[in-house]
């Protein structure tokens, strides 16, 4: 069978796919597949965004969406979700990262919050800060605690 033209307005919002089994996909529309028409798209849950392919061969139809109060921003999407696809290797200056861990260790003394080290990552309350302790690098499932500590943690120095 052709596969299905994908219209490239369609591409870089939010979207909404109906499949050929009769589900409905919802997320953010990454990029189309030049070659065979199949999708990258990244639904949104739990303030986490999962990108997955879709074959062109499901798809139904794709109409843009219309209710996004629920998610971020289209740019903040974009941004947030090649981070997650292309991660870049940052090479930070060492002297920074430093500076950036021992401001943390700092913050979280005067907080009076436990914390250990293992290896290079910092863990505090049910968080994890990452190498290199950029504000991106605190990971935490629960989205109270990640607030939190993103609060604490403004690196505008940075």
């Amino acid at each position: 069978g052709g596969s299905m033209q994908i219209d490239g307005e369609v591409i870089g919002n939010y979207v909404v796919v109906n499949t050929i089994t009769g589900d409905t996909l919802k997320g953010y529309l990454y990029t189309v597949d030049p070659e065979g028409h199949h999708l990258i798209l990244a639904p949104y849950a739990d303030h986490t965004w999962s990108p997955m392919f879709v074959h062109n061969y499901a798809i139904q139809d794709i109409i843009i969406d219309e209710d996004v109060e629920d998610y971020p921003e289209l740019n903040d999407a974009e941004q947030q979700i090649n981070q997650l696809i292309n991660p870049e290797i940052v090479q930070e200056d060492p002297d920074i990262v430093e500076q950036r861990l021992q401001l943390i260790i700092d913050i979280l003394l005067k907080h009076r919050l436990d914390y250990s080290m293992e290896g290079d990552v910092v863990k505090v309350l049910d968080a994890n800060i990452q190498h290199p302790y950029r504000k991106q690098d605190i990971y935490c499932e629960n989205p109270i605690v990640l607030g939190k500590l993103q609060r604490l943690i403004c690196f505008d120095k940075f």
